[in-house]
């Protein structure tokens, strides 16, 4: 399994700029486990985002079917992730 991670804040992270991939999900869960409670309501947005990413690529069709269910088992380890889930 991928360890890598994003090493700015989670503030400066824009998955705007990235294309949906199970490595690109892997990357923000591991982001998440190391450093979400460092500042909780910028994790909560960044889960958020990815959670929202991934809805609008399959609404798109972006994402192709045969990776759908693979994708959305990655984003289900989100849940597991413990950090405060707020906003302000």
């Amino acid at each position: 399994m991928s360890q890598e991670h994003f090493i700015c804040k989670l503030y400066e992270i824009n998955l705007s700029t990235k294309t949906l991939s199970l490595d690109l999900i892997k990357k923000v869960i591991n982001t998440l486990q190391l450093r979400g409670k460092e500042d909780p309501e910028a994790a909560h947005c960044l889960e958020d985002d990815l959670y929202k990413k991934f809805i609008t690529a399959v609404a798109n069709e972006t994402v192709p079917k045969d990776q759908i269910v693979e994708l959305a088992k990655e984003l289900d380890k989100l849940s597991d992730i413990k950090f405060s889930r707020w906003y302000a």
